[in-house]
C-alpha cells in the first residue's frame, strides 16, 4: 500500500459540495481527521493492514487551519475527531493532544450548544491523564454545553464523549487479542473516565469462540 506519510499534504475535505443555505455554507455535524493509524496489532484490528503498524499526525498549525474554517460557521453543533488514536501513544502525542483539546474548548467557549466526541486506547488514555491532570477542566468546559440536542452522539448526554477500548476486563481474552493491555490499566481508565464527569463509552469485545464461556 502506497502510504502517504505526511498528512500536513493532504487536500482538505470538499465541504463545498454540501448544501448551501442562503449562499452560506451550514453544518450541524461536522467530523476531522487528526492522525491516522496505530503501532499496535491487536488480533481483530484491520488497521495494521490499512496503514501498516505506524502512526501519522497532522501539525496543530495545519489543523488550525480546518478547525477554524468549521468553527466559523455559528450553525456547527456536534463535532468528531475521527481518529482511531486521538490520544497517540508518545509524549510528544500526548502533548498535541492537550493542545487540540485546548483549541477546540476556547474555539467554542461562548457557545451554549455543542458536543465533540473522541476515542482512543485506554493505556493511552490513562498516560495522557497522569501526565496532564489538568485537562479534566477542559474536558469539563466541554461537557458543560448543552446536552438538549442529538443525546445519542456516541453515547453523549453532555459536551463531551470519549470512548475507549478496552475489549475486555479478563486478562486472558486480552492476551488472546493480543491487546497489549492489562486488566488492571483498563480499570484504571474506566475510573478516570467516571470521575471526570462528562460521558464515556466502552468497546467490548466480551466473548469469543476460541474460548470457554467461563473463562471469556
Amino acid at each position: 500500500i502506497n502510504i502517504e506519510p505526511d498528512l500536513n499534504s493532504l487536500r482538505p475535505p470538499r465541504r463545498d459540495i454540501f448544501p448551501s443555505s442562503n449562499s452560506r455554507q451550514k453544518y450541524s455535524v461536522a467530523a476531522v481527521v487528526a492522525s491516522r493509524g496505530c503501532v499496535f496489532d491487536c488480533g481483530y484490528c484491520s488497521a495494521k493492514q490499512l496503514y501498516g503498524r505506524r502512526y501519522r499526525s497532522r501539525s496543530m498549525e495545519n489543523l488550525a487551519v480546518e478547525l477554524d474554517a468549521l468553527f466559523a460557521d455559528e450553525d456547527l453543533e456536534c463535532f468528531r475527531i475521527n481518529d482511531e488514536q486521538f490520544f497517540g501513544f508518545s509524549s510528544d502525542d500526548r502533548a498535541r493532544a492537550l493542545s487540540i483539546l485546548s483549541y477546540v474548548a476556547n474555539s467554542v467557549e461562548g457557545r451554549d450548544r455543542f458536543k465533540m466526541a473522541l476515542e482512543g486506547r485506554a493505556d493511552q488514555y490513562v498516560k495522557f491523564m497522569s501526565e496532564y491532570p489538568h485537562a479534566s477542566e477542559i474536558f469539563a468546559k466541554l461537557a458543560a454545553k448543552d446536552s438538549s440536542l442529538v443525546e445519542d452522539l456516541q453515547g453523549s448526554k453532555d459536551g463531551l464523549s470519549i470512548s475507549l477500548g478496552i475489549e475486555a476486563l479478563h486478562q486472558p481474552l486480552l492476551d488472546f487479542y493480543d491487546k497489549e493491555l492489562t486488566v488492571e490499566t483498563n480499570l484504571e481508565a474506566i475510573r478516570l473516565l467516571q470521575q471526570s464527569g462528562h460521558s464515556y463509552s466502552l468497546f467490548m469485545l466480551p466473548f469469543h469462540a476460541e474460548l470457554p464461556f467461563n473463562d471469556a
